[in-house]
């Protein structure tokens, strides 16, 4: 339903176990520079859609009852921002959680365009989520964890056919009972080059990270072969670095990635099977596309 400035819209589904699954929105114009949303969703705790990926703090669709709200504003021709709120009930257990529990995620972010070709993000991200206590293999108790992130994005182009990038992530973990508290950080600069009218590019990265644990992995977008979509995950102590080569003339298109990561506090990498007796890994990717 369209009611002037207001859209509504939603969806409820039956799957003929019980109670339906509901999900509801709302999008309002406050004024041509502000813009508000709101989304509810119940799923049932009985509700069942293996394939189903709509919008919620989990994977499955299920046992999930929250409300998100979201406001974008523009200040100014240069500078634009946003905040959200999400607040959800989980009421069965799930993932390192053995207890139904209620949770808040919070964020911001401020966009600022300092020119045609530079513009520097500012984004933060806070979640009060209650875990698993890890030291009791018995019995699971459950204590509070707050994590802190934060990331600071800067992207220019010195010249038409080159763009760089610089980005850093910063992650803070802390528990209760007891008090404990984990860190990490993720250091990274991209630079990406085009010759002759964009039938050869070139993309590069070189990165740093430094995280106390596993649980402080930190994710950054990375440049692929074409149809392939890759998110790194930087985790302990190392440098990281790939190159991606893509040549294109008429129906021939030709892509090679080389990517390499090098830890600083391993003397292996893996397990099992796929275990490597070296603190570095490589990788090598190929791909060829003849269109006719």
């Amino acid at each position: 339903w369209v009611i002037r400035k207001t859209l509504l819209f939603g969806e409820v589904a039956l799957d003929g176990n019980g109670p339906p699954a509901i999900l509801q929105a709302l999008s309002l114009h406050l004024s041509p520079i502000t813009q508000l949303a709101m989304i509810g969703r119940h799923y049932n705790y009985e509700y069942e859609a293996p394939l189903g990926k709509a919008f919620g703090s989990t994977s499955h669709n299920r046992a999930e009852t929250g409300l998100y709200i979201t406001l974008q504003h523009i200040f100014s021709r240069s500078v634009e921002g946003g905040v959200y709120f999400d607040y959800y009930l989980l009421h069965t257990p799930t993932y390192r959680l053995d207890a139904p529990v209620q949770a808040l995620d919070f964020g911001s972010h401020l966009l600022w365009r300092m020119g045609r070709y530079n513009a520097l993000k500012l984004s933060y991200a806070f979640r009060d989520k209650p875990t698993n206590r890890s030291d009791d293999i018995h019995y699971k108790r459950i204590r509070d964890l707050h994590t802190h992130r934060l990331q600071v994005l800067w992207q220019y182009n010195p010249s038409k056919r080159a763009n760089c990038k610089t980005g850093m992530i910063w992650q803070m973990s802390s528990y209760s009972s007891p008090k404990e508290q984990y860190q990490g950080v993720l250091l990274y600069q991209d630079l990406s080059f085009k010759w002759w009218n964009d039938r050869i590019a070139l993309h590069l990265r070189a990165a740093y990270f430094d995280t106390d644990r596993y649980d402080e992995r930190l994710y950054a977008y990375e440049d692929d072969v074409y149809y392939a979509f890759t998110i790194g995950s930087y985790y302990y102590q190392g440098i990281r670095g790939y190159a991606v080569l893509r040549f294109k003339y008429r129906f021939l298109s030709l892509w090679l990635r080389l990517s390499r990561t090098h830890y600083l506090n391993k003397d292996c990498v893996g397990s099992g099977l796929s275990e490597i007796d070296k603190p570095h890994k490589t990788e090598l990717r190929v791909q060829m596309m003849w269109s006719w």
